[in-house]
């Protein structure tokens, strides 16, 4: 059997067979990741999550916390909408810490959304030791895709149970997910032979990488990053040796996601479909998908009533190519129309106003990433 290795993507993203759903969906920015709660039992040392989230029972969809009292599922809604999404990536924590919410969301997105709103699940698979029927419940919610991401790649009872999910519905996606640590060749193909003996559908190995939460466990294991990012040495070269070896052996779908995939292309995806949704009439959307625009900066409510009088008497700025926020003593508007008019402003009616390009991610109170004083 003769497979291909592409490879794909500004960061060295590679894979033999055609991608889960799930990834398809990730790649594209159509998903919205929902964090079901930050808690896991399982404690893996290489965990990305952040502390913070990692210590608390919250549900976050993307960056926005859920009010889990009120509007749980309206801002669910909002949230998917406004990304334009076609799908949701439901992770943690590990969902099945708290299954019945689990449940409850997966029923809610299928009754919102529809039959083609595709839900893929991360799960380390330990709940499903002493409880089979928890399988059985999450494709009865609605759920089209698993993913099996055990504490230990060599974890074989977490194998077994993912043979029996495949076994028990072969039209389901069922797979692994792992990240690619150097020196773990063998026990990563000895993984993908079991998958593909089974029929699994896939095995994705992740870049190994540090993130705040994980960086003295991993440093003090002798991992060391890659100058430009974070990274491990040694990772992407521990995926490409792997499905090198093994692309011609089997027949599943083995697919590498690098760290820079991640950013560079699906969540600038993602923002770029927020972006779109969101964007007032004069903000700009940049090639990485922030919110670019200016505003004034002023002294007094004196000055925002003074500017928006120039503004619509001396330059004729329509209404709907500005905003006011009053208690912040801001007026947002392009920074085309500041570059056109700034100049004639302050020489003839405000000297010292303070005027100035940013871009900020298109998430609710998104960060600004730079500010280009005018």
């Amino acid at each position: 059997m003769n497979r291909e290795l592409i490879k794909y993507g500004p960061s060295g993203s590679m894979r033999i067979g055609e991608l889960p759903q799930g990834c398809v969906k990730c790649i594209n920015g159509e998903k919205i990741v929902l964090y079901m709660t930050g808690h896991c039992s399982v404690g893996c040392a290489y965990c990305p999550i952040p502390e913070d989230k990692q210590k608390i029972n919250d549900v976050y969809v993307n960056e926005r916390q859920i009010d889990l009292e009120t509007n749980a599922f309206d801002m669910l809604q909002d949230e998917s909408n406004n990304c334009l999404a076609e799908g949701a990536g439901i992770t943690g924590g590990d969902p099945m810490e708290v299954p019945e919410r689990t449940m409850e969301y997966i029923k809610e997105m299928r009754e919102m959304f529809g039959r083609d709103y595709h839900l893929h699940l991360y799960t380390s698979g330990i709940f499903f030791k002493e409880n089979l029927g928890l399988i059985d419940q999450l494709f009865e919610a609605g759920l089209d895709e698993l993913r099996f991401h055990p504490k230990n790649i060599t974890a074989k009872p977490i194998w077994d149970i993912a043979a029996y999910a495949k076994d028990k519905y072969p039209d389901k996606e069922i797979g692994f997910e792992i990240p690619a640590i150097p020196g773990k060749e063998e026990a990563i193909k000895e993984l993908i032979r079991f998958a593909d003996a089974h029929s699994l559908d896939f095995v994705n190995l992740n870049e190994y990488e540090f993130t705040s939460s994980n960086f003295n466990k991993l440093s003090q294991r002798g991992f060391v990053s890659v100058l430009s990012n974070s990274a491990i040495v040694g990772s992407q070269a521990t995926a490409e040796k792997v499905l090198r070896d093994l692309k011609d052996e089997t027949s599943i779908t083995i697919h590498y996601c690098s760290s820079g995939s991640k950013d560079s292309i699906q969540l600038v995806q993602r923002f770029k479909k927020r972006a779109s949704k969101i964007k007032r009439p004069f903000d700009d959307i940049s090639e990485e998908g922030e919110l670019e625009y200016a505003r004034f900066l002023l002294d007094s409510k004196d000055d925002i009533d003074l500017l928006e009088k120039l503004f619509i008497e001396v330059y004729e700025v329509e209404k709907s190519m500005y905003q006011i926020f009053q208690d912040e003593l801001i007026i947002e508007t392009g920074w085309f129309i500041v570059e056109e008019i700034l100049k004639d402003l302050r020489e003839n009616y405000m000297p010292d106003v303070h005027a100035e390009i940013i871009a900020r991610h298109p998430i609710e109170n998104g960060p600004i990433t730079w500010v280009d004083p005018l």
